[in-house]
Order: structure tokens, then C-alpha cells, then sequence
């Protein structure tokens, strides 16, 4: 999955600490992660208005080694700054050089930091290919989950998640937050990180809903402006039928001290569950698709004389997007072809948007899209999804625009 991060240095300088009265960074013998590096340090000496900041690569003790093997100079008047480095699994060294007018200029002691090696930087093995070079958005930068590497618009990386918790985590919807923080899930838990890797939130497991061993975090987790995180989760059930057109469909939690059941009239499926916590772990608002798709109502969303091992049954959401101003939430449920507007915090549901219709749905469909990934609102409140297109391959993936309609359902 990639994420376009648009603004990412100024966050980074939103994350080098302010009060540097008594801080370096990075900090003395430090092992970063990250080519893109911050540099702070304490503000400039009386007399002196103008600073460079010299790097050079290896671990230098001497002035001379420093200058042998010099490779930057960064000019600017202010003590926060950000550069991007030539190379992962390398040392550097570097000092302050204050300016003024006349005097000669001051230089710090030598500081010294190296930037860890990790075969997903590694370009030999992981390359992300530019075919087109931006022109609008040159200065960004992308996530790419699948190799856990940010990358500039060049295709170099110059990031990538370091181990967590003594884990090496395999990704899900890395993105940066409002205030700088890195949020994605992975290991079926959910968590914010600073861009050094520290562990700054993470998600309950297990512990939010009562007899519920787990609660299946998966694709997509956002940090609200109230400082609350939604996530997706999800609920294994199973829906018992007695044949192939059963209109009567009803779901229930596995039990696993009963005995084995046919599988073509109890198979099981996962159901979505988007969950909100705030801060400090606590549940504070749930939704859960089992409460809605129940009954006869299941077979508008489903082809049942096409389902063979369950799979179509499966009320699987990929994605999500709050509407944090007009307290509206939208849910991808790719396996159904649909996103669903559901207000918040009532749950209710607003609207249903099917991308394709079902073969025994008595609603209208349009064919916009099939299997989607992702949606979310533009700024001129255009809903739009990545239409994977699955229903049509040869008219290939696309991202989609839609205007939903005044009232009704569409």
C-alpha cells in the first residue's frame, strides 16, 4: 500500500524538541533509522547570528579527519534543522560553525551518529520505480507498507521501521499523524511511534470487549484531532443456513467446545468492527457490522447460490474515513462491493453505496466499482475509492470521484 506524505519535513521539525537549551540531536553515539535527519542544538552563541552545520562521513576525532573526509555544509540562522544523508549502514560526524560578521568563526566539538543498515532500504534487493517524475508534489515522500520503507519522489529510501518491542512488525497502513507521530497495525495490535521507532501508543488487545479473545485489528488506523485512534477490527462469526437460498440468515459467535458442523450450513466469516480508544487505551465507542447485516437483510448483500466454501459471505471492511466535521463515518467492505456512510457517534446508517450489484440484490447498482480499496473525502467533498476493479479486469484499477446524492440511497 503507498501513503503520499506531502508535508513530512515540517514535521519532522514539528518533532526535534524545542527546548534544546541542553540537548544535542542526534544525540552522541545515537543509531538512527532514517537517512532524513534532524539536527537541533542549543541556540546560537552571544554575538553570533549565522550558523553552518558540517558533516562528514565516517567517525572523525581530528579536524584533519574531519576535513579529509568532509561531504556537506548546511547554511542558516536558526538551530533546527533538516538534511537528507548519502547513506544507510554508515557513520557520520559532524559540528556547529558559528558565524558573525567579524569574528572568526566558533566551531563546536565533533559529534558523532551512524544510520543502521536494513535489507528493506536496501535497493539491491527493494526498489521503488519512478516512471514519471512529479512536478506538483517533487518534494514528497511515500510510504510503502509491503517493505515498511519511506521513500522521496526519486524512488531512494530514506526511512524504514526499526524493530518494535524487540519485534520485527510487518505493516499495515503506515501514515504520519497531525503531530508528527507514525501510526499503522500490525501483529493483530495498533500502535503510534515516534520516527525513531519508541513506542508512544498502543492498541488493547483482548481486553475491550468481554469474552472477546482478540479483537483482529487489520488495514487501517487514524489518530483523531482529539487525540482518540479509530481502527478496523474484526469479529469472527458464524452464519448458519439451512440451504443454498436460505433467505433466513443469522450469525453467532463460534464456540469451539461444540462439535464440528457442516460446512455449507455454518460457515465462517469475519464481520467488521471499527473501534475508537482514547489515549490511555480506553474503549470509548464501537461499531460492529453484526448488529446491521442480519437476517433476511445479509442476502441483499450477498450471492448465496454463488457462494461454494463461504468466502462471498464475508463482511470484510479494508478501510475507513471519519468525517470529523460533519461527524460522518465511511466503510469499505471490499468482498460486498459497497461503502457505507454511518453517522457517528448513533451508528446508524445513512446511506449504502453499491459499487456492483449482486445477483440476488433487489437494490440498483451501477458497476462504479468492485473489490475497492481505500476511501475518503477530497476537500471539495468528493467521495472516492481505488476501485481494483476486480469485476473487470481488462478495464483495469482506477481511482474513482463520486457526488453523493442530497437524500436517499444511491
Amino acid at each position: 500500500m503507498l501513503k503520499i506524505i506531502t508535508c513530512l519535513v515540517t514535521f519532522l521539525l514539528f518533532m526535534i524538541p524545542r527546548d534544546v537549551n541542553s540537548q544535542v540531536i542526534p544525540a552522541e553515539g545515537s543509531q538512527l533509522n532514517y537517512r532524513l535527519v534532524g539536527f537541533s542544538f542549543p541556540p546560537t552563541k552571544k554575538g553570533f547570528t549565522k550558523f553552518d552545520i558540517e558533516i562528514s562521513s565516517g567517525t572523525s576525532y581530528t579536524e584533519d579527519s574531519f576535513e579529509a573526509h568532509f561531504i556537506k555544509r548546511i547554511p542558516g540562522n536558526k538551530n533546527r534543522v533538516i538534511t537528507e544523508l548519502p547513506s544507510f549502514g554508515c557513520a557520520y560526524t559532524w559540528r556547529i560553525v558559528y558565524q558573525a560578521s567579524n569574528p572568526a568563526a566558533s566551531s563546536s566539538k565533533l559529534y558523532h551518529f551512524s544510520i543502521l543498515n536494513n535489507p528493506v532500504a536496501d535497493t539491491s534487493l527493494f526498489r521503488l520505480h519512478v516512471t514519471t517524475k512529479a512536478k506538483t508534489y517533487k518534494d514528497a515522500y511515500v510510504f510503502v507498507d509491503a517493505n515498511k520503507t519511506l521513500y522521496d519522489m526519486n524512488g531512494n529510501p530514506v526511512w524504514f521501521l526499526p524493530a518494535i518491542e524487540g519485534k520485527n512488525l510487518d505493516p499495515r497502513d503506515l501514515k504520519l499523524t497531525p503531530r508528527g507521530t507514525i501510526t499503522f497495525v500490525s501483529d493483530n495490535n495498533a500502535y503510534e511511534i515516534s520516527y525513531n521507532g519508541a513506542v508512544l501508543w498502543k492498541a488493547a488487545n483482548g481486553l475491550t470487549e468481554e469474552g472477546s479473545p482478540q479483537e483482529y485489528y487489520h488495514h487501517e488506523i487514524t489518530r483523531l484531532k482529539n487525540g482518540h485512534y479509530m481502527v478496523l477490527g474484526s469479529e469472527p462469526m458464524l452464519i448458519v443456513r439451512h440451504s443454498l437460498t436460505d433467505t433466513s440468515l443469522h450469525y453467532f459467535k463460534p464456540d469451539k467446545t461444540q462439535p464440528a458442523r457442516d460446512p455449507m450450513i455454518y460457515q465462517p466469516l469475519m464481520v467488521v468492527k471499527l473501534l475508537e480508544f482514547d489515549s490511555h487505551g480506553k474503549l470509548v465507542w464501537l461499531w460492529k457490522g453484526s448488529d446491521h447485516f442480519t437476517g433476511s437483510l445479509a442476502r441483499l448483500y450477498t450471492n448465496l447460490e454463488e457462494v461454494k466454501c463461504g468466502a462471498e459471505l464475508d463482511f470484510h471492511a479494508n478501510a475507513f474515513y471519519f468525517d470529523e466535521e460533519k461527524r460522518n463515518v465511511y466503510i469499505s467492505l471490499r468482498n460486498i462491493n459497497m461503502i457505507l456512510k454511518i453517522a457517528y457517534p448513533g451508528g446508524n446508517i445513512l446511506n449504502e453505496y453499491a459499487g456492483r450489484k449482486t445477483a440476488n440484490s433487489t437494490e440498483t447498482g451501477n458497476d462504479l466499482f468492485c473489490s475497492q480499496h481505500c476511501c475518503g473525502l477530497t476537500k471539495n467533498g468528493y467521495l472516492f475509492t481505488f476501485n481494483n476493479n476486480d469485476c473487470d479486469p481488462a478495464g483495469g484499477p482506477k481511482i474513482i470521484l463520486m457526488e453523493e446524492p442530497l437524500t436517499g440511497s444511491s
